[in-house]
């Protein structure tokens, strides 16, 4: 984000949108759901319009991600070239919506300790240290979690380290991008200009190697094969490619030195200041750690050295201490509390900072065996038993409010582990928590074997439905005799005979008595088309009525009736009848289909 915003309001609520124009880069992390939805054999996602790496990526308002080149190219074809159509969801493309985008690799981010000295305490930590889920020696999954610590009226949640919680990040403002595990936990971070200059420039130098490499191809397929000829060089004879290679080049050196000119006096001051307390806070946790391990040592402080850095921020005044003049006072009503600390919330989530966080009930039995939170361990490594996926909502937030930092509709996954080697056979049996974990397992596996079961009802009735969609389609080739699915076509005669007003009921109705007829097209499942031009292979299951014949008699002897009526009437009375005299003729039709 730019440095020079105000992103308190993100701090209080965590659903409100950033402004578009206050974000300088985005990362995107390989292993994301947006990552894994296109990418290839090596992991690297592609750009939808040259199927190959992004070159200098850039990410439209849309969450698309292209090469730089290329959306330069699809905003000239256009007949507006101020703005397009996203190729992949047709939303608005705008040149200046464009953002950078840098890849993170989860595996590269690395774990901060808490000091040199706390670095993890065995060889399987140490290479688990790094990654998220492995498969060990014994083709077990094992995740790897850090204790998080999150104020609760912040919404900012890091790992416990020596900078934090500490004065030299405050809870209420944006972290810069180089402070300790902020680019894998921290929602938003600030960026410094050097940081944006050298991400650019690594840019330039990629654009230089397509440039380089489309050229040659251009060269190749010309008459000259000189590489780097005169010929070649004159923009009238450079491929289509390499002209918008050069235009994205030309757009990286501006934004270059844009961001050389908000590199100011003030920013720089700022960012010294933000380094020299870091320094500073772990420094202090070092000589902390250091005093608190020979003081074990020598026996006199029976306590473990994690609580003692964790409280070394925590100062509690000594009431003793207060001045006084020796008057009496009055007694206050209602004094402030003891403890001034504000009320924290303590969660493991995952060492890559994906949203992977351990399930709450083997939160529950940590927290009965270290009896407070502060007395977790900094990391742990542990066996996975189920990965459980949901979203956040309203009733998530409510139900575990250490998770009300994230926003709404974003997917989290809860991870149950075996913890028992961590909580010991003793604790492990004294708390009872076997008969909670089987029952755990329990739901678990019913809900599986539900899942499973109402998975294979729904291929059933899909196939059902394809059975019976494919019973009126063209028949096969060579059908002759034989049963099968052309067996049950009807006679393209019935469709181009002369339209009757007579009820017809589907053959699809009577395979399937289940289906209504409100589920089915007015025309039926079949088309005319296809009718039309399938070879008739038998009998219609339904033929058109027979009562043709039987009804166009009781019509002509009803004329005839008529006709002797109307003799009879003209020559009985004359004028003496009038319109009084007269009666109506009632015509009755024979048949299901008669009208009054």
């Amino acid at each position: 984000m730019k440095p020079t915003g105000d992103y308190t309001v993100h701090f209080a609520d965590p659903d409100i949108f950033f402004q578009w124009e206050d974000i300088l880069q985005i990362l995107v992390p390989r292993s994301s759901a947006f990552a894994s939805a296109g990418t290839t054999a090596e992991g690297v996602t592609t750009c939808p319009i040259c199927l190959s790496p992004p070159t200098a990526p850039r990410m439209t308002k849309c969450g698309h991600v292209y090469c730089f080149p290329c959306i330069l190219h699809y905003l000239q074809i256009g007949d507006n070239t101020k703005w397009s159509r996203c190729p992949i969801c047709f939303d608005s493309v705008n040149e200046k919506q464009l953002k950078c985008v840098r890849w993170v690799d989860p595996a590269e981010t690395h774990p901060t300790p808490l000091a040199p000295q706390e670095v993890q305490s065995n060889d399987e930590r140490q290479r688990t240290s790094s990654q998220e889920i492995q498969i060990s020696s014994s083709k077990q999954r094992m995740i790897h979690l850090r204790l998080m610590y999150r104020p609760q009226l912040t919404t900012l949640a890091l790992p416990r380290s020596a900078t934090w919680p500490s004065s030299a990040v405050p809870p209420h403002q944006a972290p810069w991008h180089f402070v300790p595990d902020a680019s894998s936990f921290a929602r938003f971070m600030l960026a410094t200009p050097n940081l944006i200059v050298k991400q650019l420039e690594e840019e330039l130098v990629a654009l230089e190697v397509e440039r380089v490499m489309l050229a040659s191809y251009d060269t190749q397929s010309s008459t000259s094969n000189v590489i780097g000829s005169k010929a070649a060089a004159k923009p009238s004879s450079e491929g289509l490619g390499v002209v918008f290679v050069r235009a994205a080049e030309e757009r990286v050196k501006l934004q270059i030195e844009r961001a050389r000119v908000s590199d100011t006096e003030w920013l720089q001051a700022a960012v010294k200041r933000s380094e020299r307390d870091i320094v500073a806070a772990e420094r202090s946790a070092a000589r902390t750690l250091q005093t608190t391990t020979t003081v074990l040592e020598d026996g006199l402080l029976p306590t473990d050295p994690r609580a003692v850095i964790a409280s070394a921020d925590t100062v509690t005044p000594d009431p003793t201490s207060a001045p006084g003049n020796g008057k009496s006072r009055r007694r206050n009503v209602n004094p402030p509390p003891r403890d001034a600390t504000p009320p924290t919330y303590h969660f493991y989530q995952s060492s890559t900072g994906q949203p992977v966080f351990l399930h709450p009930l083997d939160i529950r039995i940590l927290l009965a065996r270290f009896h407070t939170y502060d007395a977790f361990p900094l990391e742990l490594t542990l066996p996975i038993e189920s990965l459980d996926i949901g979203s956040v909502n309203h009733d998530l937030r409510r139900r575990c409010k250490y998770l009300s930092h994230l926003p709404e509709g974003g997917e989290v996954v809860f991870a149950q582990v075996n913890v028992r080697d961590v909580v010991g056979e003793d604790a492990w049996r004294e708390g009872g928590w076997e008969a909670l974990v089987e029952r755990r397992r329990k739901e678990r596996e019913n809900r599986h074997r539900k899942e499973e079961r109402d998975r294979v009802r729904g291929e059933e009735r899909e196939r059902e439905k394809a059975r019976l969609l494919g019973a009126y389609g063209p028949s096969n080739e060579g059908g002759g005799g034989a049963s099968g699915v052309g067996d049950d076509v009807p006679d393209p005669e019935f469709f181009t005979s002369v339209p009757v007003p007579v009820v017809d009921v589907h053959p699809v109705a009577e395979a399937s008595e289940s289906q209504t007829p409100s589920q089915l097209p007015a025309w039926g499942p079949r088309s005319f088309a296809s009718a039309l031009h399938s070879a008739p292979t038998g009998t219609p299951r339904r033929q058109a009525p027979a009562v043709r014949d039987e009804d166009t008699w009781e019509v002509d002897m009803a004329w005839h009736d008529l006709e002797e009526q109307h003799a009879r009437n003209a020559t009985a009375g004359g004028g003496a009848g009038g319109k009084k005299g007269r009666k109506k003729l009632v015509l009755m039709g024979g048949g299901p289909g008669r009208r009054r």
